[in-house]
């Protein structure tokens, strides 16, 4: 038994050690720039940035707000779900995904290049 539990700690502390678990990786367009993405409190300002250190499992949440891309996004960037899931619509804080108002809050991963596209996702008397 000793030796069973000894095996699957061995097994745990190699996987936490290698950075092999899955984390959540927060990104916010308002915060500051240089943060690491570890939490809402120093989260990465630039998506590109969770996009580059992502790996398989990881999460990425991101706070609302619109998203730009300088030469644009490539959807491979987003939506390769071979290697991280990516979820909006969160408030700076929240610690849920069921939590998210879809109603009140908007993320947008914008394709428009030049940033001077109309906002076709925003409702007539919405604003």
């Amino acid at each position: 038994m000793l030796c069973q539990f000894c095996k699957l700690f061995c097994f745990a502390s190699l996987l936490l050690g290698h950075g092999l678990v899955a984390k959540v990786i927060y990104v916010d367009d308002n915060a500051s720039e240089g943060g690491d993405g570890s939490s809402w409190s120093n989260p990465y300002q630039d998506l590109q940035d969770a996009f580059d250190v992502a790996i398989s499992g990881d999460e990425i949440w991101i706070a609302e707000g619109v998203y730009y891309k300088e030469g644009g996004f490539v959807l491979s960037d987003i939506a390769d779900s071979q290697r991280f899931h990516v979820f909006g619509s969160f408030r700076n804080g929240e610690t849920s995904k069921i939590n998210r108002d879809f109603s009140a809050v908007r993320t947008v991963i914008s394709g428009d290049l030049l940033q001077n596209d109309s906002e076709p996702w925003v409702e007539p008397g919405r604003g």
